[in-house]
């Protein structure tokens, strides 16, 4: 059954039920430890329903209602159901504000004025990452249920009249920065005590790598970036994130290397570039984009032996690298003579180790991932912001290195009989094998969504359009010369290129 199937009358009778059981629970508890006992028909039926349509269709309102009034701190059921019931605040309140305000408003009269006071700095403090902490502290923390969340950062409450409100860029903010410090106290050179400079990371003894990078640690390496993106803030010239890239750049990227997250370290320093003021944060921005370029450039290696990061990673990097400027001092004493290498960074970004042979075809997605294709028949998925190798497809049929990519998600490949197989870039599935055995593909291309145009080496004066769900062929367009290349409008159009250097301009509608 899907949830949002259920009838609201289903759902409310459900909620009595829930709430019948529960307040029978809560009685009999108090009535078995208290002399004052609760009526039997306590709290009746009426009131049961007003519960039930206030919850409909918030179960977590329900569940929250029945664990304050049980809640045995100043052990009053009957009281806390009536704060509830009788609260004019929450008339026309929203669910959210009707779950939660009873239980905080008890917390605020329950203390004098200056114990509150610190109750609410507490508050904020504790609550303000909104996480549940297990006792054990190697277990997770784990949010709570996400109506609590959004209730407690509503923006549009008034903190002066709403002290539990949290501010959720402030809190981002504070993490980041609590973040920073535990990264200034703990980041070193060679952490993990590695051997040698070559040594890979996957010779290190992975319970050696944990004793070094306890949970706290762990996580500053890894998520002070989102939690400074969070934060609203920018970054300017010698501020807490300028100051500390200037000293811990290197060591942050050997810890990232060693979490296996170096592959992340290209997208959060692009983001600083992203929030580097441009008057204000002039040589920080200039920094940032240095660092790009450095980790564009070494991130492989890096990823392979975190310590190469200073040595080849600096002594390959270009004269006035600013990274290599500011850390030259990391350079080992035994590299007494440093190679050649160019003044600045030049036009390349990065190079791909992409197929074991040659003859290959590139196609960009419309979200800017990169899809080459090889002769050996492989298919690999780009990230063209880090040069992380996404996915790859093997070979099941012999491939070419003739494809096409379609705006809904499909790539068509030739294969070197004359077929044409259609696949699924996400599920990595064949959709479809169009065509016989009947010469080479040597055009290939997406008409629009569900029409594919080819030519073959048999056929090369004839351009096929096929309709990729039923796998037929819809209409061929006849030439007098081979065609040797195709191209494609919005769908409406389409030219092949002959090979006497004429251009036939063709209308694709299939009714004519």
């Amino acid at each position: 059954m899907v949830l949002q199937d259920i009838t609201i009358p289903t759902i409310e009778h459900d909620i009595e039920a829930f709430l019948k059981g529960a307040f029978s629970t809560i009685r009999a508890e108090f009535n078995s430890q208290n002399m004052a006992q609760i009526s039997q028909d306590w709290p009746g039926d009426e009131k049961i329903e007003r519960l039930a349509k206030m919850a409909v269709p918030l179960f977590i309102f329900a569940a929250t209602i029945c664990r304050f009034v049980g809640d045995t701190a100043d052990w009053d059921p009957q009281g806390r159901l009536a704060n509830i019931l009788e609260d004019k605040a929450l008339l026309g309140a929203s669910q959210l504000d009707q779950t939660y305000l009873p239980v905080l408003k008890r917390l605020e009269t329950q203390q004098s004025r200056p114990q509150f006071k610190k109750f609410c700095g507490d508050f904020r403090l504790i609550i303000g990452s909104i996480v549940f902490v297990p006792s054990d502290s190697s277990l997770p923390v784990r949010l709570l249920h996400l109506s609590f969340r959004e209730f407690l950062i509503d923006s549009e409450k008034d903190i002066n009249n709403h002290w539990f409100r949290i501010d959720e860029e402030q809190t981002h903010g504070m993490v980041s920065a609590r973040c920073l410090e535990i990264l200034s106290e703990s980041l070193k050179e060679n952490m993990c005590s590695m051997g040698y400079p070559g040594m890979k990371r996957s010779e290190v003894d992975p319970t050696k790598i944990e004793g070094f990078f306890p949970s706290h640690f762990r996580y500053g390496c890894l998520y002070w970036v989102h939690h400074f993106v969070h934060s609203g803030k920018r970054i300017h010239d010698n501020d807490a994130v300028h100051s500390f890239l200037r000293k811990h750049l290197l060591h942050w990227f050997e810890a990232l290397s060693l979490l296996r997250g170096i592959n992340h370290s290209i997208k959060f320093i692009d983001t600083f570039c992203s929030l580097a003021e441009e008057r204000r944060g002039r040589e920080a921005l200039n920094f940032l984009r240095d660092a790009k370029r450095f980790i564009l450039q070494n991130w492989w290696i890096i990823n392979e032996a975190p310590l190469q990061i200073y040595s080849s990673a600096l002594i390959f990097s270009p004269q006035k690298s600013i990274v290599r400027v500011k850390f030259q001092s990391c350079i080992p004493k035994w590299i007494r003579r440093l190679p050649k290498t160019a003044q600045s960074w030049g036009a390349e970004l990065q190079k791909l180790e992409a197929h074991m042979r040659s003859g290959m075809n590139l196609v960009f997605l419309p979200d800017g991932r990169l899809v080459s294709a090889s002769k050996d028949g492989t298919i690999a998925f780009w990230d063209i912001v880090t040069g992380e190798k996404l996915k790859i497809f093997e070979p099941i049929y012999d491939h070419t290195p003739i494809m096409a990519i379609s705006t809904d998600g499909l790539i068509a490949q030739a294969l070197t009989g004359g077929s044409i197989v259609i696949w699924d870039i996400e599920t990595n599935g064949i959709i479809r094998k169009l065509g016989r055995d009947d010469g080479q593909v040597v055009n290939l291309g997406f008409m629009a969504i569900g029409l594919l145009a080819s030519t073959t080496e048999s056929s090369a004066k004839t351009v096929k359009v096929w309709d990729i769900v039923t796998g037929d062929i819809l209409k061929e367009f006849e030439h007098d010369e081979p065609v040797s290349a195709l191209g494609f409008s919005s769908g409406e159009q389409l030219a092949s290129g002959l090979r006497d250097g004429r251009i036939c301009i063709w209308d694709t509608c299939l009714s004519t």
